[in-house]
């Protein structure tokens, strides 16, 4: 596998190499991701924007930002219609490029329900066919029993007015989403229990599995470590407000990434 991706990363010099200036090339990286604040914001800023930034542009290379829902952008992407999906779980290797590397780690995932009214949390195994409800497209089916249908969202907000409405019994969903829908609705927090579903898991930039997917994955993984060691990725997260999760990708890479240093 390291010598696989050694090999594309040269190939993917010696063509960058060839390209006469940046201005000229107009090399551009189309990535989608949603909307996620603060990683992902409406107006195209964030945590993976500046990332994505940080790891392109310096070497000529734009980068256009499109958010969108997450079932779209995952469609785009996985049929090779952009070149990235930003934010995407490692699980998705089978209809696109994963890298080696991750930058970030989610929010754990949190099931929200009401007080009282006997709905009291009792785990992912007894939750039934339309008592749950998260955003279409997630991926959250792969950690509940694999009958059960969930009530598909457009918005958190939704959720929670379903919720409110007692036409579920829970929200499923990270919990800065979760935490952003309470104070934008003004919710009383004492009425309503949070509890953890999953983790934080590793999230990747998820690449087209074509020529370019594989140009702008071999750049990504020459440039990643160089971010790290620079303290370039410190200062991002810290400009987010960020958890200082950067002190943990290096020993959670692979060990091929010190040879890309």
């Amino acid at each position: 596998m390291a010598s696989i991706r050694s090999s594309a990363l040269c190939c993917a010099l010696l063509w960058l190499q060839t390209l006469p200036s940046a201005a000229e090339s107009q090399l551009k990286l189309h990535a989608v991701s949603e909307e996620w604040a603060p990683y992902s914001n409406a107006d195209c800023t964030g945590l993976y924007w500046d990332v994505l930034a940080a790891i392109y542009e310096p070497g000529g290379v734009s980068v256009i930002c499109e958010i969108v829902p997450w079932k779209r952008a995952l469609y785009w992407v996985s049929n090779k219609e952009r070149d990235a999906l930003v934010g995407v779980y490692g699980s998705r290797k089978e209809v696109m490029l994963i890298p080696d590397l991750h930058f970030c780690v989610d929010d754990p995932v949190v099931a929200l329900f009401l007080r009282g009214l006997q709905q009291e949390w009792r785990g992912v195994g007894r939750v039934r066919s339309g008592e749950a409800a998260w955003i279409r497209g997630y991926d959250f089916k792969q950690w509940f029993n694999p009958d059960i249908e969930p009530v598909e969202l457009e918005s958190i907000e939704q959720g929670i007015g379903l919720l409110v409405r007692r036409r579920v019994k829970y929200v499923i969903d990270y919990s800065v989403n979760i935490r952003r829908a309470m104070q934008e609705l003004k919710l009383d927090e004492q009425n309503y229990k949070s509890v953890t579903v999953k983790s934080g898991e590793k999230l990747y930039v998820g690449f087209a599995d074509n020529e370019r997917g594989r140009l702008f994955e071999a750049i990504l993984a020459r440039k990643l470590p160089q971010l790290y060691e620079s303290g370039e990725l410190e200062r991002i997260y810290k400009k987010w407000g960020m958890r200082p999760q950067w002190r943990h990708l290096r020993e959670s890479w692979p060990q091929s990434a010190e040879e890309l240093d």
